[in-house]
């Protein structure tokens, strides 16, 4: 069975070979290509995962080839608008493919959601509220 961050890491590449592609298959009207492009152009975060919005980025990067034909266009594309938290924390490095960053901001948020489960856990057990909203730890 395939992993989560394994099956990730396909899509990833799936999406390289599809933005490399050529499939004339497929026919979109210039005002859904513009409107498209116009949400790629617009694409943030926000509250998606990473993999959310990978894969929001993966739907609509088709309509946005000029940005995405070059891997260096695409990853910064993808860097910047990705949660500010994780975003800091990829500056320490240099990525020189779309699916190191991709993984790298896997796996920072994959910490992060642990980081903040294991605090709440902490603080939630041994606090406990007061009638005024203040917390006093139990004993």
């Amino acid at each position: 069975m395939v992993g989560h961050s394994e099956r990730e890491t396909i899509r990833a590449w799936l999406w390289l070979e599809q933005v490399q592609g050529n499939d004339e298959d497929h026919f979109y009207s210039i005002s859904l290509q513009k409107a498209k492009e116009g949400e790629f152009m617009q694409l943030q975060q926000g509250n998606m995962s990473v993999l959310e919005y990978a894969s929001k980025c993966l739907d609509l990067s088709q309509f946005a080839p000029t940005f995405t034909v070059d891997k260096r266009l695409k990853m910064n594309r993808f860097e910047a608008e990705v949660n500010p938290t994780i975003k800091e924390q990829m500056s320490v490095r240099q990525y020189t493919s779309y699916v190191d960053l991709y993984n790298s901001a896997v796996n920072i948020e994959r910490a992060m959601k642990e980081r903040s489960n294991y605090f709440n856990e902490q603080w939630g057990v041994k606090r406990k509220r007061d009638g005024c909203r203040n917390f006093q730890l139990q004993e």
